[in-house]
């Protein structure tokens, strides 16, 4: 595991020694012209501070001239008249001014210049000066490596102490327990930590809010599925200690519907349990909304027609395309014609209208059953609740989970009274998602 401690004091300790060769790579080139121009001028002024005609016999002194130069003078003939070296000789080079050549199995500079008639050469090897500016650089160099240790230190210790707020959220949140899912706190924090910490609570608190979602889930299915398992332990005693064939018939039959229940209750809990967990992993494809419709009147029609209810289809002619979850919506419309169904007395009629107006599709379910009344719309939505005075056999999740599958497609739905009599009509207005 790579630790941004490690990781930033890598980088400034690699930083500072790079930055540190290139420095001493600038310094030592610096010193290196710097030497180059002073050698040169002292070349040139040994030349100038020779006699005009400097006689042989002459015997110069060895501390007149630095001992790393050797001067030369030829008379008109080019006979060598003076050297002040005797045992390095260099050959004479005609050519005026500063010249580098390679002489003794080196490079040598030569400055050279005619003064009347005589020709005077001062010559000076160049690891002369290579070893003055390397001298130069290092000295310049010394407290820059002096300064690295001290350097480290410094960055090491502004690393740490920046970082301690991190380490010790660290340390808060290994603390906690699994279901501590308190805010952290964001005062006094840097900006960059603040902005994480900040989204960490935000984490926090929609876990805290699907927890308690869940944890209202699961009571309620368990306080739910209690009622249907007692009546079907209820009814299967009535059946036990039935007497007769018809009070037998009776308990079996009535055993059979609990047991329906049960089953249509269980089938929506799951439902219910799937859509939550898929509402932010549902895959959103481009689909054609009349073909889903058509397959769920399809599904409905032998049920509808056993309990005397037309079920009537108003689309227009052209396919209605959305992007949205096939799975998904066809249990919305699978749960809003179930309702629709169980509420809707003999010889009535169910309509699927889709309409779309302004980029926004609308579907309209309108049924003539016993309706909603208004102060009871908002409350249908939540889990587990049925209208009251009422004896049809349900749930309470049909709403609840086209509710949830509607956000999920960015949908509002709405209830209202059916418009041409009695009985509900919802619809379920798909905006953001419409493909043009």
């Amino acid at each position: 595991m790579k630790s941004i401690q490690q990781q930033l004091l890598v980088w400034l300790l690699g930083g500072i020694l790079l930055a540190t060769g290139l420095a001493g790579l600038a310094i030592y080139q610096t010193a290196s012209s710097e030497a180059n121009e002073l050698f040169d001028y002292q070349l040139q002024q040994t030349a100038f501070s020779l006699p005009a005609h400097p006689d042989e016999a002459i015997d110069y002194p060895n501390e007149a001239f630095e001992e790393d130069i050797i001067i030369q003078v030829w008379n008109p003939q080019e006979r060598l008249v003076y050297t002040s070296n005797r045992v390095f000789s260099p050959p004479l080079f005609k050519q005026q001014g500063f010249q580098t050549v390679n002489i003794f199995d080196e490079q040598w500079r030569i400055y050279t210049e005619n003064r009347r008639m005589n020709i005077i050469q001062i010559a000076q090897p160049l690891s002369v000066r290579k070893n003055l500016a390397t001298n130069l650089a290092m000295r310049s160099l010394v407290p820059l490596f002096l300064l690295i240790p001290i350097m480290l230190i410094l960055a090491s210790t502004i690393v740490r102490y920046n970082l301690r707020p991190l380490q010790t959220m660290t340390h808060h949140l290994r603390q906690r327990s699994a279901v501590d899912l308190q805010a952290l706190p964001e005062k006094g924090l840097p900006t960059e930590l603040a902005t994480i910490t900040h989204a960490l609570n935000d984490l926090l608190a929609r876990l805290d809010k699907a927890q308690s979602a869940q944890r209202a889930f699961v009571a309620d299915a368990a306080h739910e599925l209690r009622s249907p398992l007692t009546a079907l332990k209820l009814q299967l005693q009535l059946a036990e200690r039935a007497k007769t064939d018809s009070q037998r018939t009776h308990a079996v039959t009535k055993l059979g519907e609990r047991l329906e229940r049960a089953i249509h209750l269980t089938t929506q809990l799951l439902t219910l349990a799937r859509q939550e967990a898929s509402n932010s992993a549902a895959v959103h494809q481009p689909l054609v909304l009349n073909d889903l419709i058509h397959h769920a009147v399809a599904d409905y029609q032998i049920l509808a027609q056993n309990h005397h209810i037309k079920l009537v289809i108003d689309m227009p002619q052209t396919d209605i395309t959305l992007s949205g979850n096939a799975d998904s919506l066809a249990i919305l419309l699978k749960n809003l014609l179930e309702n629709a169904l169980h509420y809707t007395p003999a010889n009535g009629q169910i309509s699927l209208q889709v309409s779309q107006q302004q980029g926004q599709t609308s579907l309209y379910v309108t049924d003539t059953g016993i309706g909603i009344a208004a102060e009871e719309r908002q409350r249908v939505f939540d889990r587990f609740y049925r209208i009251q005075d009422n004896s049809v056999m349900g749930t309470g999740l049909g709403l609840s989970i086209v509710q949830q599958i509607a956000e999920q497609h960015g949908a509002i739905v709405q209830l209202n009274d059916n418009p041409a009599g009695n009985g509900l009509q919802v619809s379920v207005v798909f905006g953001k998602k419409i493909i043009k």
